[in-house]
Parts: C-alpha cells; structure tokens; sequence
C-alpha cells in the first residue's frame, strides 16, 4: 500500500499542476471512452497522455486545453492548431508509415479540451539517444567516445529514417517547422513525426513570415522571422537533430560549431551535413532530396 501510493505522488509530481485534473479522467472521442492514464509530454498546445480505451486498447491522447489562455487570441491559436493537428494527420495517415496514426477526435465544449485519439508508441528519440549514449558512455570518464555521443551506426540508421520523414513532408506539401528529438517517436524499429500542430502547407509558406517553433531546432526563420519559412526551415530541423545526435545538445550557437569542450565529429560526412543543413539562411541550405543522395543518407547499416 505504502508503495502504491509513494508511485502514486511521483506521478503526480510530474504533472502541472494545472493538468492534474486529467489524470484518470474519462473522455469520449467519437463515442468511445477514454481513461487518461500517464501524462508522457506536452507543449504550447496542452499534454499528451498514455490512455485506456473501454474496450481495453492501449492508445495515446494528445489534449489542446482550452482553459490555459482567457483571451480569444490564444483561444484561436490552439483551436488552429487542433485543427491543423487533425487535417494533415488525416491527409497523411495512409501513405506513409512515419507519420503517427490517428483514430479519432472529439471536443468536449464543458470542459474545454480538445482530444485526438492515435496511436501509442514507446519512446520519443530524445530518450532512445540518452539510452544509447548511456550504452555507448566510454569508461574513462570523458562521456564520449571519439568525439561521438551515440555509436556512429545507430546514427546513421536513425539519420536515414529522419531524411525519409522529411522527403515524406515535401511529398504532401507540409512544411513541418518543429521537427525536434521529441516530436520523433519509436514505434517498435519506425520513427515517426508525432506533432503537426504548427505545420504549414507548403503553398502558403513564402509569404509566411508566422513566428513560432523551438529555438535551436526550429529553423531561425521561423523563431525570427527574417526569412520567409519555406521547406528550407525543416532542413535546418533535421540538420539540427543530426547535431543532437552527434553532440547530445541542440546547436545553441545557430551553426555547426560543436558545443564548448567537446571535439569536431570524426565523421567528414556528418560534418558536411551539419555545415551545410546549420546555415542560417536558407537559400544556402541544400534540398531534402538532395539529403537523400549524400554519402550519409545512402546505404543505411
């Protein structure tokens, strides 16, 4: 019993306080109840939460919660997102298999949350690399070996899922702008991009100068809005994922320089792709198919 209830406050201590109230909080989503288990991430939108259907099925349960913002600009803003969530999931759910899979949606207008019921994967690739770090952690104490921080082989077979999410994004025309370690999620051996809540069509990016995203992994002209945002921004994003996976950090200088302390990669390949994706303008960037070709991307181990 003691132990119970210890497990029960460290998962509450997790939770914002203003998102406890979910927890193991029933929800209907076109008709079918759903029991918010564990809270596994969040963001500008809401939470995201390893659900319970009745029917006894494991999903996971993304919550735009109406209630953090008073003010209609807010309101409009997350009430896009939901939808933008939901259309380009659904445009995209039965031609690719690295986007996740959406069952369902619903809004609950008492409570003022909107709900996607989708698919539950396991762990987001911002946990896989710290494990795979943890696996790769060199005895002497430095934290890296040869100036790696995962095994060069799971960064190359990582990397070539990452090229093809983003091939997949050009292909329907969606510009992603916040493709990051945890919007990445491991279903089984796939990686999948989990959140189109602030994606864009393609068509409607070069008169967009719309700020928003993640500094360091969103593409600065989405953050700062000095360039309009084109396909170009999920360059940079996957430019900077490929630096998480070879440094551990985001590029928090805006380029390829690796962080204060740590060695250049060995890998020359690894170093033409940063320098190249990590440009800070985007003309100077290369295309994703272009990605796709390089000595880097092809033949995955």
């Amino acid at each position: 019993m003691y132990t119970f209830f210890k497990d029960y406050l460290y998962q509450i201590a997790r939770i914002p306080v203003h998102e406890r109230w979910l927890l193991n909080r029933l929800f209907r989503i076109r008709g079918i109840f759903h029991t918010l288990n564990d809270r596994r991430g969040g963001g500008s939108f809401g939470s995201v939460w390893a659900a319970t259907r009745a029917d006894g099925r494991r999903v996971a349960v993304k919550v735009f919660n109406l209630n953090q913002t008073r003010n209609l600009q807010g309101l409009l803003a997350l009430a896009k997102s939901f939808q933008d969530e939901i259309r380009m999931s659904y445009k995209m759910r039965f031609s690719t298999s690295h986007v996740v899979t959406v069952y369902g949606f619903d809004l609950d207008l008492r409570r003022r949350v909107g709900l996607v019921s989708m698919e539950l994967g396991d762990d987001s690739l911002e946990e896989r690399v710290r494990t795979l770090h943890m696996m790769y952690y060199s005895p002497n104490g430095r934290g890296m070996i040869d100036g790696e921080f995962i095994a060069p082989v799971d960064r190359k077979n990582i990397w070539f899922q990452i090229v093809n999410i983003a091939l997949e994004l050009v292909r329907h025309k969606v510009v992603h702008r916040d493709i990051k370690p945890a919007n990445l999620v491991f279903f089984g051996p796939i990686l999948k991009i989990v959140d189109l809540g602030i994606a864009q069509k393609e068509f409607a990016a070069y008169n967009s100068r719309r700020v928003g995203g993640t500094p360091f992994y969103s593409g600065p002209e989405c953050i700062f809005g000095q360039f309009p945002v084109t396909p170009k921004a999920d360059v940079w994003s996957i430019g900077a994922v490929l630096y998480f996976l070879t440094y551990g950090v985001p590029p928090a200088y805006w380029n390829s320089t690796p962080p204060p302390g740590v060695s250049l990669s060995r890998s020359l390949p690894v170093q033409e792709v940063l320098y190249h994706t990590l440009q800070q303008n985007p003309n100077a960037r290369p295309w994703q198919y272009q990605l796709a070709q390089h000595p880097l991307t092809a033949n995955p181990e």
